[in-house]
């Protein structure tokens, strides 16, 4: 499953609702979404499925941020 701009926003949403922040609410699955997404996995035993994720990222190049 591949994740878009807007779906990486809704997490990066979620995470920061949560208390877990993110870095910047931006659709793009940077260092800390990523590092974010793991400690919420970590905090309710979904680990495997984060790292599954983390490594799908880091391996996809994000999409540029649009022009202001």
């Amino acid at each position: 499953m591949t994740l878009t701009r807007s779906d990486w926003r809704t997490v990066q949403s979620a995470l920061a609702g949560v208390g877990i922040s993110p870095g910047p609410v931006d659709g793009i699955p940077g260092e800390r979404t990523r590092a974010a997404v793991l400690r919420y996995a970590d905090s309710r035993d979904l680990l495997a499925d984060a790292v599954r994720e983390v490594r799908r990222t880091a391996t996809t190049p994000a999409a540029p941020a649009p022009a202001p």
